[in-house]
């Protein structure tokens, strides 16, 4: 797949990315709907642009352009369409979430095969 070929197929690394947004993603996804909750514009920029940091090592191009629509329209203030954002953006999230998950299964699944080897 595209994110095998994004870590050049190390297996220890892509572990390593996924525990790191396991421990980073829910922290900056509270921080920008905190941010969204106080219209506060400087918050949810700087939130957003820090959770794209988080998601764009996977490569997750649906969640990546809805936070770039939540940052953009934070920035600009117009909250209405921001909210309707961050509903996407909750949606695209819990897909990622689902794939990693799934790849980490993967990973623990190929690790104990080759352990009994």
């Amino acid at each position: 797949t595209f994110l095998w070929s994004l870590v050049a197929g190390d297996t220890h690394l892509l572990r390593e990315l996924v525990s790191l947004f396991d421990l980073v993603c829910p922290r900056r996804a509270v921080a920008l709907q905190h941010a969204m909750l106080n219209e506060n514009r400087q918050g949810v920029t700087t939130a957003a642009h820090a959770l794209k940091g988080a998601v764009s090592n996977f490569a997750a191009r649906g969640v990546l352009r809805t936070l770039a629509v939540v940052e953009s329209f934070g920035g600009q203030g117009d909250f209405t369409h921001a909210r309707d954002a961050m509903t996407q953006l909750t949606a695209e999230l819990s897909h990622l979430k689902v794939a990693l998950t799934q790849i980490e299964q993967e990973l623990s699944t190929t690790s104990l095969l080759l352990a009994e080897k």
